[in-house]
């Protein structure tokens, strides 16, 4: 019986890309709206917040336990409101920024690493209401959405490779590998 740790022994390099880290998080904002008016509204009648895209995504910290990533994005918001008896309506591009710490695989350096963020659940308004905030009209709006982030990097993986006694040649080349011809398992 052959013993396979008296063959030939080779250290060979895997390098591929993988997922290092990823993580869903809910995250909710409140969102102050000034309105121009004179008139303090007196009902909000319906909000719808809008194209929400990520701008910008970077790792701002490493550790041996977690990388923590700032994801920045921008949405539009719409708040329609009565005042006087008449509807009106305001708009407003919003920005947001959120850090979100992922745990990551525990002995292994990853390299060229890469940041997949995407919305998993489009911001949706959870309530709005009118409140005074310093002397003016505010319209102030909960938004709740949630990111999804994965971070892929290339990992090296070193694997031991015991080589065949036998030769195999082609072309007269000395291969890394041979195909046993003796495995009857195989119909031609």
């Amino acid at each position: 019986m052959d013993n396979k740790y008296n063959k030939e022994k080779r250290v060979t390099t895997i390098i591929t890309n993988t997922v290092c880290g990823k993580k869903t998080q809910l995250c909710q904002n409140t969102i102050n709206l000034d309105v121009d008016d004179i008139v303090l509204p007196t009902q909000i009648l319906g909000s719808a917040i809008r194209n929400a895209t990520i701008e910008d995504s970077k790792i701002v910290d490493i550790s041996d336990d977690f990388m923590l990533v700032k994801v920045m994005g921008e949405f539009e918001v719409h708040v329609w409101y009565e005042e006087n008896d008449n509807t009106n309506v305001v708009k407003s591009y919003e920005q947001f920024s959120q850090d979100i710490s992922i745990p990551v695989i525990e002995g292994v350096d990853y390299y060229s690493k890469k940041i997949l963020p995407k919305l998993s659940k489009k911001p949706v308004s959870l309530g709005a209401m009118i409140i005074n905030k310093c002397g003016c009209p505010t319209i102030s709006i909960e938004v709740e959405y949630e990111i999804k982030i994965e971070i892929t990097g290339e990992a090296r993986l070193n694997v031991l490779c015991y080589l065949d006694e036998k030769e195999c040649k082609c072309d007269n080349k000395k291969l890394d590998f041979c195909f046993d011809d003796d495995d009857d398992d195989h119909d031609d």
